[in-house]
């Protein structure tokens, strides 16, 4: 008896075999031995999550599962499974509405999932962004946004995502192009500037300019703008223009040079479009004193856009017509400062400090050298020269005076949302100052990062998530945005994933601090605690805390994991080894050895001295043993965090 056609939701997955059918014709038998090794992988894992074999049809297959999730695993199974084989497989997989009669499946939800695994790349598995919505707070994958994609007898154009976790492939930055049907320029990268004078000791004149012209064309909203901290890295290289954009993820590459004579500068610029075909797209000079160098990154600015078609809103119109004047003097202190903060030594924060109070006293309505002295004694106090109370009056004067002289500083506004959120624990404020960060610069890659951290204190961590990720497009050689994104992965509990983006950074930096601590964490949630033990041993002797390990090595033999922490702990509180350790850290300590009673004694004390780390109390998962103690939740509503603490991980309010 024929079944009558029902309608439901479900998750489809079609996969199919690259090149069978020259497989076949190449050697038949060969072939044939392929698909039933690949029929077998896909029947094993299509059974493991409870899926549903629809149909084969020759070397392909479509299966239908209940959820997303079982279907994502399923199609990753697969593909790590199929490495044995000599061949590479497509898999798309779409959730939605499908028909189902007589034991097959039809419908839109149907076409959708066969034409994303036409499009998808081998050994790749595209799926739709419905099927993300889905899973994104479930899964412990990473996905490489694609845009939205044009499918061959699909109306609307599908929100396409491909798996970007280690041994899959990535889409190419030309084939993404190709996909959304489009070789408009809306990406951009500035690399760093050649000097042309003789003298060397310009340099910090021709690298200020570079990171002058990468601010101003970083406030167009409509470009995605590579970081400076990442195009450095190709100062001197040799590598083709065509290897730099697919490194870098852009459509275009900003070269340039600059020669400096007394108080006369020149600069030569070419654009050169980096898709599809190399191609030489405008050049120019210009030629201005040194007194109108902002106009003159303001010209250069408008060209670059007026050429790539960009658009512009009313109000970054109207800030590129702006004229500027700086007085030369006192630009020069400023771009030498700035040469000097960059170095982040106790010697080079020093001599910048010099050099942007010499520039404020050359110029005392000069708004950027105000806030680079804030930065200075930020940095400062970040870097462990200085104590956090003694640096936040010198802090909140220079920044305040940089607002009162030119509101159209992004920076200012990033270093009054990390005091908002990391000293004064106003969450509010903080977010307004974020925000306002973005909108002057949406390219402040730093400013996202530590937004994303904001978000993630919140419970946000869906949003959170979205904008580290974007914080690492615009600066994806930049380590530290790497660490606090590791950070965010753990904070969503997305364990695997972090690790695998902190193990990535210690083999680039193999003392990184931030890339350490965070990875102890990660292996300590994951129940790993011989590498967490491990990682813990590790920072403490690239710190040179040759008695905290000796103590834990000691202590880890003697008793275990929680034994050796204990240990550490009550040293540091001690103090006998000369050194310095926070309430904070200890507190850290104590929850991952189990003792919740002397965890919440340092947490308290943590808070009495109001440790910039207490933002992280609601959402670290090392604090998962304390989430039921009456103390621990009313420190956080005191912190007004509470609320916040069982939010789902999708960000909902």
């Amino acid at each position: 008896m024929k079944e009558s056609p029902v309608k439901k939701v479900a998750a489809i997955m079609f996969t199919d075999i690259v090149g069978y059918t020259t497989m076949m014709g190449d050697n038949e038998s060969r072939a044939l031995e392929v698909l039933r090794k690949s029929r077998a992988i896909h029947l094993s894992n299509i059974e493991k999550q409870k899926g549903l074999k629809i149909k084969e049809m020759g070397d392909g297959l479509l299966a239908q599962f209940n959820s997303p999730l079982q279907a994502l695993l399923c199609a990753r199974d697969i593909q790590l499974d199929a490495r044995s084989l000599s061949c590479k497989i497509r898999i798309g997989i779409h959730f939605g509405e499908v028909t189902v009669e007589d034991g097959d499946v039809f419908g839109n939800g149907v076409n959708i999932a066969s034409r994303l695994q036409s499009v998808a790349d081998p050994g790749g598995i595209f799926i739709s962004g419905d099927v993300f919505n889905e899973i994104n707070t479930e899964c412990d994958i990473a996905f490489d946004h694609l845009g939205k994609i044009r499918l061959k007898n699909v109306k609307r154009p599908i929100e396409t995502l491909a798996i970007a976790d280690k041994g899959f492939p990535r889409t190419s930055r030309k084939r993404k192009k190709e996909l959304l049907g489009s070789d408009s320029i809306d990406s951009i990268a500035v690399l760093p500037f050649q000097n042309l004078s003789e003298d060397p000791s310009q340099q910090f004149f021709v690298d200020g300019m570079h990171d002058a012209l990468i601010t101003e064309i970083s406030q167009i909203s409509s470009l995605r703008v590579i970081s400076r901290t990442s195009t450095l890295r190709y100062k001197n290289t040799t590598k083709s223009i065509s290897e730099i954009g697919e490194e870098l993820g852009v459509d275009a590459l900003v070269e340039a040079s600059v020669l400096r004579h007394k108080n006369k500068v020149r600069i030569q610029a070419q654009l050169i479009k980096t898709i599809q075909k190399e191609e030489h797209l405008w050049a120019n000079s210009y030629d201005r004193e040194v007194k109108d160098v902002l106009n003159m990154y303001n010209e250069v600015v408008k060209d670059i856009t007026d050429k790539i078609d960009a658009k512009l809103t009313k109000a970054e119109a109207h800030h590129l017509d702006q004229t500027y004047e700086v007085v030369p003097e006192a630009y020069e202190a400023y771009l030498k400062g700035m040469f000097e903060w960059e170095k982040l030594s106790a010697v080079g924060l020093e001599k910048s400090l010099q050099y942007f109070s010499e520039s404020t006293k050359i110029d005392q309505k000069f708004a950027p050298a105000y806030n680079g002295m804030a930065g200075v004694w930020l940095g400062k106090a970040q870097m462990g020269y200085l104590h956090i109370k003694d640096a936040l009056p010198h802090i909140y004067e220079n920044m305040y005076k940089s607002f009162d002289l030119d509101d159209h500083i992004s920076e200012s506004y990033f270093w009054r949302a990390s005091l908002n959120v990391w000293i004064d624990w106003d969450w509010e404020k903080g977010k307004t100052s974020f925000e306002k960060a973005i909108q002057i610069n949406p390219n402040l890659a730093v400013g996202r990062a530590y937004y994303s951290h904001l978000l993630a204190i919140l419970g946000k961590l869906k949003e959170a998530l979205s904008e580290i990720e974007l914080a690492i497009q615009l600066d994806p050689y930049n380590i530290l945005i790497q660490s606090l994104y590791g950070m965010v992965l753990n904070y969503a509990r997305k364990y695997q994933r972090s690790k695998n983006v902190l193990l990535n950074i210690l083999e680039e930096n193999h003392a990184h601090p931030v890339a350490l601590s965070t990875l102890r964490s990660v292996y300590y949630n994951l129940g790993e605690f011989e590498k967490s033990y491990e990682i813990f041993n590790k920072s403490y002797l690239e710190k040179g805390r040759n008695k905290e390990s000796e103590v834990l090595q000691a202590s880890y033999a003697e008793g275990g994991y929680q034994n050796a922490l204990t240990r550490v702990a009550e040293l540091k509180i001690e103090g006998t080894d000369g050194t310095y350790s926070t309430p904070w850290q200890i507190a850290t300590l104590y929850t991952r050895a189990g003792n919740k009673d002397k965890a919440i004694e340092y947490i308290k004390k943590a808070h009495e001295i109001r440790d910039p780390n207490m933002p992280y109390l609601g959402i670290d998962p090392i604090f998962d043993n304390l989430r039921e103690e009456p103390e621990y939740i009313n420190i956080l509503k005191q912190l007004n965090l509470y609320e916040f603490l069982n939010r789902k991980q999708d960000g909902s309010n």
